[in-house]
């Protein structure tokens, strides 16, 4: 991938200038269908309440009304926040721990304690581990924290994140973005959309495109994303959408810290790897989906996706032992990967209303297909060793021999339903509950096409499992602005990640929860706000074998127990306050070791708090003026599963000034105020990564 130094990017927004023009009927500043859409809105219309999140309750109503716990995270805010990846975006959400995902490329994150092995996006499942998230297309981010399993099978107890993408308006608009910012950052970014040759069809394309360097060495990053979507209203009760996304993206490669304590002190922008490693990503994700009104009370909605991914990387990685202290040395080896990833998902979903007496239901009547697909191959090198205070580059990348490769696949079919039952005018009951069955494959073996000779022969398994998982919950009007709630629900995740003493492909992981809270909305819809608290409980956790090495047992429990809460509110014209908590408390409850018994889930902060407010000004001489502030704490998390070393607590401090004036807007954000050195978790063997230190961005937009 070429990269877009600034020059390029002014080409870019000649291009997109270009484009704008092309749209000859500007778009209505009193529409809010358009006006919601704008990066830097007027201060009017300017919110961080969310109080609807049809893609993961397949409800319309609003989420007071839901036994569960649910936040979103509009575009309003990780604008105004200068979010750049879907890790700060998330940020903002009580319960989500952040961590890096492989090699520094997207973002990973905890809820309640448990990693999410996919997402959501639209509704369908998309893999993580290689998948990068780009921001530029998001509408909305909606977090569901508690099982997810009765609506979208196999997940994590912790929760799931589903992506609503941006969708075509009625009215047609253009804007280009532009930001600069600290170590080489330039961005562009393209919105135009409306209807095509008439009202029946409509399109939106967001375009965008990356270049910048990084406080780390050795590390930059080039990122082109395209992403068109069509509606037909193809008769007045049928609507079809096509959505087409590409995102490419290359550059460095960062393995961050691993193992060791002290290496905490190092600069943050010593980079252990060497200078030429590199990544190159590919990803594609297609979906089609048809709406169909059969009547007033029923609607029927068929829809597939499908998602490619693929990543190869170059690249010195962790190599035991991993630090010597007395030499400090750090220890290193060079690879080579080749991931390739494959989601596809079918399903029919038929929603209704309906009254069986003085009952009043909303039903969701659902059947899934779907494969996962992830193939990867590595070829390795010698280790060598690295003064981490002194360091001398240049280790030699070759001779690399094939390791290993492997695959995991799961084919699944499932069926679902769902009943919200209104039962008179205060109490509502939901009911829920998926079957699903899956057979899931793994096979690995090291690489014998090249005259290597495998340790131990190629193992390919396969296990085949039935599953239910049911949901309850109920919600009781307290007032016309308070509601009740209390749930209980179980999830299931198939485990593939490595086999039984007895060579069999374990058993899925199970996890249930039980949460009780309350949510407001209050001051006519200004405020929105949720609390809650849960005990959540993994069994079937995958635990080292006391009696085979290399093998794993079945026999682990985890336990979470927390506390939630989360508001969103417009205390007063041009003045928006967004407020996260949690208190997560995850331990070890079961295990076949002992002395594993009541240490800390890893990279789970007992307490983690946000706050971000802004406020814009629409009368006398600040007219057009606003100005953001906010600040993060993190809780000193456990590095690993054995607990080796706790990561350190922070704080991080954010600021922000903008201008709108007519068309044109501006904002100037500054991140890490006060230029914390901290550290966020990588996820495996302590792997850590520095944040980055004191950053600037500066934002200008048009709207033609």
């Amino acid at each position: 991938m070429h990269s877009l130094r600034f020059p390029s990017f002014a080409l870019f927004i000649a291009l997109a200038a270009a484009s704008a023009r092309a749209q000859t009927v500007p778009a209505a500043p009193s529409d809010p269908e358009t006006v919601q859409l704008d990066p830097v809105t007027v201060d009017a219309v300017r919110t961080y309440v969310g109080k609807s999140a049809a893609g993961l309750t397949r409800l319309d109503g609003s989420l007071k009304d839901v036994p569960l716990s649910i936040t979103t995270v509009n575009r309003q805010t990780f604008v105004d926040q200068a979010a750049i990846t879907l890790g700060d975006a998330l940020r903002n959400v009580a319960g989500v721990a952040p961590q890096v995902g492989y090699g520094g490329l997207n973002s990973r994150y905890k809820i309640r304690g448990f990693v999410p092995p996919s997402q959501l996006v639209n509704g369908f499942r998309q893999n993580l581990f290689a998948t990068g998230t780009e921001l530029a297309n998001i509408e909305q981010i909606e977090v569901l924290k508690g099982p997810a399993s009765a609506l979208f099978g196999r997940f994590e107890p912790g929760g799931v994140v589903n992506i609503v993408t941006k969708q075509p308006t009625a009215t047609p608009f253009s804007r280009v973005n532009a930001t600069i910012g600290s170590r080489d950052f330039y961005r562009g970014e393209i919105d135009v959309g409306g209807p095509l040759g008439g009202d029946a069809v409509r399109y939106r394309l967001n375009l965008s495109a990356q270049d910048n360097g990084s406080f780390r060495d050795f590390v930059d990053y080039q990122s082109i994303f395209v992403a068109p979507v069509v509606t037909w209203q193809a008769a007045p009760a049928t609507k079809v959408t096509a959505e087409l996304s590409y995102h490419g993206h290359s550059g460095g490669f960062d393995r961050g810290y691993g193992g060791n304590v002290l290496l905490l002190e190092l600069p943050r922008e010593r980079n252990l790897g060497e200078p030429g490693d590199q990544h190159d990503y590919d990803g594609v994700t297609a979906r089609a989906e048809v709406e169909h009104a059969l009547n007033s009370d029923w609607k029927l909605r068929l829809g597939a996706l499908f998602s490619r991914a693929q990543l190869d990387s170059d690249y010195f990685t962790l190599a035991f032992p991993l630090f010597n202290a007395t030499t400090r040395t750090y220890g290193r080896s060079p690879q080579a990967g080749f991931d390739r990833h494959r989601d596809t998902t079918v399903l029919a979903e038929l929603f209704g209303t309906a009254r069986t007496g003085a009952l009043a239901h909303t039903v969701l009547l659902g059947a899934e297909s779907g494969d996962d697909f992830w193939n990867y191959e590595l070829d390795a090198g010698p280790a060598s060793r690295l003064n981490v205070d002194a360091p001398v580059y240049g280790a030699p990348r070759t001779p690399l021999v094939p390791a290993y490769h492997g695959s995991y696949a799961n084919d699944s079919a499932a069926l679902y339903a769902q009943d919200q039952i209104g039962l008179g005018s205060r109490w509502k009951l939901l009911l829920g509950g998926r079957y699903d069955r899956v057979k899931s494959r793994y096979f690995t073996s090291v690489d014998q096409d090249n005259g290597i000779t495998a340790a131990t022969p190629p193992v390919s398994r396969s296990r085949s499992v039935g599953k239910f998982s049911p949901r309850a919950g109920l919600t009781f009007a307290a007032t016309r602005d308070l509601s009740l709630f209390a749930s209980w629900g179980r999830s299931f995740r198939t485990e593939l990640d490595g086999s039984l003493a007895d060579g069999s492909l374990p058993k899925p992981s199970e996890g249930k929860q039980a949460e009780a809270g309350a949510k407001a909305e209050l001051f006519g819809g200004r405020l929105f706000s949720t609390v809650s608290a849960y005990q959540l409980i993994k069994t079937n956790v995958l635990v080292a074998s006391s009696t085979v090495a290399g093998r794993n047992e079945q026999s682990g429990e985890n336990e979470v127990n927390g506390i939630d809460f989360d508001l969103s509110a417009v205390p007063a014209r041009g003045w928006t306050v967004q407020v996260a908590y949690a208190y997560t408390d995850g331990e070890v409850t079961k295990d076949t070791n002992v002395s594993r018994v009541g240490r800390r889930i890893f990279n789970t902060p007992r307490h983690t708090a946000t706050l971000w407010t802004t406020r814009a000004f629409s009368v006398g001489p600040l007219d057009g003026f606003g100005a953001g502030a906010g600040c993060q704490y993190i809780d000193r998390r456990a590095s690993n599963a054995a607990n080796a070393f706790f990561i350190p607590a922070y704080r991080l401090y954010s600021a922000a000034l903008f201008y709108q004036h007519g068309a044109w807007s501006a904002a100037l954000n500054v991140k890490n105020l006060a230029d914390k050195k901290y550290f966020d978790s990588g996820g495996s063997f302590a792997v850590l990564y520095p944040g980055a230190p004191r950053e600037f961005f500066l934002n200008v937009g048009y709207r033609f």
